[in-house]
């Protein structure tokens, strides 16, 4: 399990990216396309990436204690965190038409 700091860090990147997600498809109405979803979800990622970045900023400020820039965090979450972003890239959009395909296609039939 995470440290209570990294943990509060990630469940903000959670609510951010699964908000935004659910914002930009939501809006579609039906079916999504592959290129649109593919950039809701770096969208997503991104601005995750920048409000994990922001709750780490706001708890070195409140705790008054030295840490990295935001900039530099940022960086370092998008390159240590690659193998996670690509795999969101691929298993999402497969996610997203299985479940669409038993949810809705079911009900039209």
């Amino acid at each position: 399990m995470a440290p209570l700091p990294m943990a509060l860090m990630m469940v903000a990147e959670f609510i951010v990216i699964t908000f935004v997600l659910w914002l930009l498809v939501q809006r579609a109405q039906k079916r999504v396309k592959l290129p649109r979803l593919l950039i809701a979800i770096a969208v997503a990622i991104a601005l995750g990436q920048f409000t994990a970045g922001s709750v780490l900023w706001a708890a070195i400020q409140f705790f008054s204690v030295k840490g990295p820039g935001l900039l530099t965090y940022v960086l370092g979450a998008v390159v240590t965190g690659l193998p996670g972003i690509i795999i969101m890239l691929v298993l999402i959009p497969i996610l997203y038409y299985s479940l669409y395909r038993v949810l809705y296609q079911s009900k039209n039939n």
